[in-house]
């Protein structure tokens, strides 16, 4: 039984490899499973072309008889809320306008202001636009 264990281990690093070489296959969010010569690709990539490109590279390595794509398609159009609110914050770190230490009160400030403009009491005196401009190149 060992043995298999390795073949499969092998397996799966090859077409971790094959799946890293091959061009239409750009996602990082790919996970390989091998078990008795059938392989099992996860995670994620922005269109369905590149899982059908991660299939067929797995399905070219030498030793897979069958592949289980299981991998899922998230358009880059719909992001979730949290990767949204990581390339914010990176935005606003980025900019050597806003200093380290006000850059999460700036943050929430900034948070609030949208609310406050869209309830109408919105005081332009008081907005500070560093992170706003940060903000915006996010989007």
């Amino acid at each position: 039984m060992r043995a298999m264990n390795e073949k499969d281990r092998q397996l799966s690093e090859a077409v971790t490899r094959q799946l890293e070489w091959d061009p239409q296959v750009t996602s990082n969010d790919i996970s390989v499973a091998a078990a008795d010569h059938v392989i099992t690709l996860t995670g994620f990539v922005h269109n369905f072309n590149e899982k059908y490109a991660a299939e067929n590279a797995a399905k070219s390595v030498y030793g897979v008889q069958v592949v289980a794509n299981d991998i899922e398609v998230k358009l880059k159009a719909s992001r979730t809320d949290p990767e949204i609110a990581r390339d914010e914050a990176h935005g606003i770190k980025l900019d050597v306008t806003v200093p380290e230490m006000e850059s999460r009160q700036r943050f929430r400030t900034a948070s609030l202001r949208s609310k406050e403009r869209r309830s109408g009491t919105f005081n332009a005196r008081m907005w500070k636009p560093a992170p706003a401009r940060c903000l915006a190149c996010v989007a």
